[in-house]
């Protein structure tokens, strides 16, 4: 086997709260589920060591799908490899994209040389990767607490969302906004959330979401606040993924095509996806 191909996808918060901070960092507990969006990542052998990672044909010299990379070359004395990224998540966003490749390259590297990593290799490698990255290698419904390295499944129903975004958020700026604000971190009751989850349908659950970040992230870019104000009023439950600047809606589907058609008079890009269950699959 010469090379790899993964599809991975990405995620949303369907609710955020910000908990303690420890150190630098501030500990989350937030609940997520995959979306049908996705990158395409390809993981080529080299006769070498080296490491050479590009999106849509453009070299890049760091990224955390290099870091993964090299991780894993390091860890497990595998050899170079060429990484190829077909994007498709928006960077910037909230929707893990950076994540989702990074994971993509573990899961590809453990096939392409044939390394049958158990579960908690996969997850220590990802961790040091990033705080998304061991869910995003599984994907599907989970809550995630601390800085996103205790995850726990659950079964959730299929879903449809309005997805929408324009220009990105800085997540230190979002942070650092938000301790300035002095904002409430938690916003969402997630044992409650789950428990709904895993009982109703998605769209019964959309009153529910919630995400702490959000009025930080608006102040940062107020796109976010005005797309969601658009969802709002087309009698949608609107929340705001990561730490922006994408939104997110759910409903009834008339209402989720009203506020489709004011987003793309205004410009702005938008999509209409379901939920799914994985994270990385090969293709």
């Amino acid at each position: 086997m010469n090379s790899v191909k993964v599809k991975v996808y990405a995620k949303i918060n369907l609710s955020l709260n910000v908990c303690a901070k420890d150190g630098l960092y501030h500990d989350l507990d937030t609940v997520m589920t995959s979306i049908d969006l996705f990158d395409v990542v390809s993981v080529v052998k080299r006769a070498d060591d080296s490491v050479n990672v590009s999106f849509d044909g453009k070299k890049v010299l760091s990224s955390n799908a290099m870091k993964a990379a090299l991780l894993m070359r390091d860890s497990f004395n595998t050899g170079g490899v060429d990484i190829f990224v077909r994007s498709g998540i928006p960077s910037g966003g909230g929707l893990g994209g950076s994540s989702a490749d990074a994971a993509a390259v573990i899961r590809a590297t453990d096939l392409l040389y044939g390394l049958k990593l158990g579960v908690g290799d996969l997850i220590s490698i990802a961790a040091k990767t990033g705080s998304d990255v061991p869910y995003m290698l599984f994907g599907g419904y989970a809550r995630l607490r601390g800085k996103g390295e205790f995850f726990t499944p659950f079964d959730g129903p299929e879903g449809k969302v309005l997805v929408s975004g324009f220009g990105s958020v800085d997540t230190a700026s979002c942070f650092e906004r938000f301790d300035l604000l002095g904002g409430q971190g938690i916003k969402c009751d997630n044992d409650v959330l789950v428990r709904e989850l895993e009982s109703r349908s998605f769209n019964d659950c959309g009153k529910l979401f919630n995400n702490a970040l959000f009025d930080a992230a608006q102040s940062l870019n107020p796109h976010v606040g005005r797309i969601y104000d658009i969802m709002r009023a087309s009698g949608l439950d609107a929340c705001m993924t990561g730490s922006g600047s994408y939104v997110f809606a759910s409903g009834e589907d008339g209402a989720l095509f009203a506020a489709a058609k004011k987003l793309k008079d205004l410009r702005y890009s938008y999509n209409i996806i379901k939920t799914v269950k994985n994270g990385c699959i090969t293709v």
